[in-house]
């Protein structure tokens, strides 16, 4: 490595849309409305009113709760008024009692099939001594049917009825690998810092790990890795990576390419 700021990168990149927020302190959901950020097809301001014990209410919870797993995944604020989208503040929020996380927990999983996995239910008290609620959903590896029998999709600011091709796609899922590519510069165990021998430009060697592990269940028969390393940067031993040629980044900057074939099961790591 040159005694020069490295640039890395990889050809891998994060499914799910929109990056999810960090919404889990009243500071948080106040600069919400304050920075004026608009919903999105992962975020959704909800009233207070949508929470109640009515069917209705609740049957609605659920087709907006299965619509963003089936779409990206993303968040709901149960508390912030809104108006053509974009936030109008907090409103007076709920009572923690019945409208607890339990309650929240129950009226979407027993109003959704299968059941949702992975939900984040945070409720945060105002001043009044009521709460919000903040409902972090994750993309579903499967599909998720609402209460009134129908499969909704998030599209924009809308839930709309899956098309039938949609669904037979989404039920695909499943049956997909869900492969991600995880880089570190220590083993687990030590991290390995930049160090120059005397008089010398290039520093002594710094070992990358690669990992690749599975999101799902379904084995990935075949797999091709491609890593991006900044050109300036010497790689001497690449245990198994082969150079495959070179490519401008974003800013124009040149990296060396390195691919690396596998054709064994990767299995989850759970």
């Amino acid at each position: 490595m040159r005694n020069t700021p490295p640039v890395v990168g990889s050809s891998g990149e994060y499914a799910g849309g929109d990056v999810l927020l960090n919404l889990d302190n009243l500071e948080e959901l106040q600069t919400l409305h304050a920075n004026r950020v608009q919903e999105s097809a992962t975020l959704e301001y909800k009233a207070s009113a949508a929470v109640d014990n009515a069917d209705a209410k609740k049957l609605e919870i659920s087709k907006d709760i299965s619509a963003m797993a089936n779409a990206e995944g993303g968040q709901f604020v149960y508390g912030m008024s809104e108006a053509n989208h974009m936030p109008n503040g907090l409103d007076e929020g709920f009572s923690q009692n019945p409208f607890n996380g339990l309650w929240f927990e129950q009226v979407i999983q027993q109003n959704i099939r299968p059941s949702v996995e992975g939900l984040k239910i945070i409720q945060i008290p105002l001043e009044n001594g009521n709460v919000v609620a903040v409902i972090t959903v994750p993309q579903s590896k499967t599909i998720h049917q609402a209460k009134d029998g129908r499969y909704y999709r998030r599209r924009n600011f809308r839930n709309d009825v899956m098309l039938d091709y949609e669904i037979r796609e989404a039920f695909n899922r499943s049956r997909t690998p869900d492969l991600f590519l995880d880089l570190k510069l220590d083993n687990g165990l030590a991290r390995q810092p930049v160090a120059f021998a005397p008089h010398q430009e290039i520093s002594n060697a710094i070992p990358l790990f690669a990992a690749i592990g599975n999101r799902t269940h379904e084995p990935a028969l075949y797999t091709l890795v491609k890593i991006m390393i900044d050109a300036e940067i010497q790689v001497g031993n690449t245990s198994g990576f082969g150079r495959a040629g070179t490519k401008n980044d974003d800013n124009g900057h040149p990296m060396t390419i390195y691919s690396y074939n596998l054709a064994i099961p990767v299995w989850s790591k759970n």
